[in-house]
């Protein structure tokens, strides 16, 4: 990897766009290398190991080579392996060095912003987390090179690209965060999977919620919160939902009537059918019936 240091000036205009890069860079920090190396960072920027720093800006640390270590005011000492994002926050102590035998490979951007506070306020990023997993992204390699091509020459208006760009990288470590989670939720993914099409199932017969975790292995318990969590239902009203639905579709396509699809759908009576099926479509089964028929007649 070639290295790369640039700081840049901004003016007034230039912190319009909520989103201002003040230093981008990469580079290959070598086994036993001083860092960070004096003769390419402005003294405020200088910190030991054991000193650490505070910035009043953010700044987004990606090590794609390498290993080393991590502290800060919200987490202690961390193992930082290749695939791991640093992400800085305004006010917050840390300190961070590669490994003196391995070294690592860095891409890095320093930027500030109001647009960047607010997406900070809303909680898209926790300082809580600053040391991120998200394994080898090459998309997010080419952020940082798009920025640092940009900042090579510093054409007039290359800000706006910039500030655009950073917001770009933001977005690309939401979307890689979210991506390793679904890899290390999919074992749950596959559980309410299978919870959905064994209730699926069983809507013709009466059974215990319970019961389902016959076929799973995981407790009724833990099932039970986990399904709420994916899919905004417990487990019985997501049963009842797709016997109402299959009920909207034999009073439309059959000559059943209203007390043999609550019996065949094991319903305690018509009242609670009723009961149901007004909750879940707005209108009793009988008005839902009255307005096919005048559809088919007119």
């Amino acid at each position: 990897m070639e290295s790369y240091t640039k700081y840049l000036p901004l003016s007034g205009e230039d912190r319009m766009w909520g989103a201002s890069v003040l230093h981008v860079g990469c580079g290959t920090i070598k086994p036993s290398a001083v860092y960070p190396a004096p003769d390419r960072h402005p003294a405020p920027y200088i910190f030991n190991w054991h000193q650490g720093r505070l910035l009043d800006e953010y700044q987004l640390i990606y090590i794609t080579h390498g290993k080393g270590s991590f502290q800060s005011d919200s987490v202690s000492l961390t193992t930082v392996t290749a695939g791991t994002v640093l992400l800085l926050f305004p006010g917050e102590w840390h300190s961070y060095i590669p490994d003196r035998e391995v070294g690592w490979c860095e891409y890095w951007v320093g930027f500030d912003g109001t647009m960047v506070d607010e997406l900070m306020k809303k909680g898209v990023f926790d300082r809580n987390q600053p040391v991120l997993q998200i394994g080898m992204q090459s998309q997010m390699i080419y952020a940082f090179e798009n920025i640092m091509e940009h900042t090579k020459y510093e054409y007039t208006g290359y800000q706006a690209l910039v500030s655009g760009a950073v917001i770009y990288l933001l977005g690309m470590l939401q979307m890689a965060i979210r991506q390793q989670r679904l890899k290390y939720e999919g074992l749950h993914d596959e559980i309410i999977t299978k919870t959905k099409v064994l209730l699926r199932e069983s809507i013709f017969e009466q059974i215990s919620m319970e019961s389902i975790t016959d076929h799973l292995d995981i407790s009724y318990a833990t099932l039970r919160k986990l399904f709420k969590k994916y899919t905004g239902l417990s487990m019985k009203q997501y049963s009842i939902q797709l016997k109402i639905d299959y009920a909207k579709n034999m009073l439309t396509y059959s000559d059943k009537n209203i007390k043999e699809i609550a019996y065949e759908l094991h319903f305690d009576s018509i009242q609670h059918f009723s009961k149901q099926f007004k909750e879940k479509v707005g209108i009793p089964p009988r008005e839902y019936e009255k307005i096919l028929h005048n559809k088919k007649v007119s």
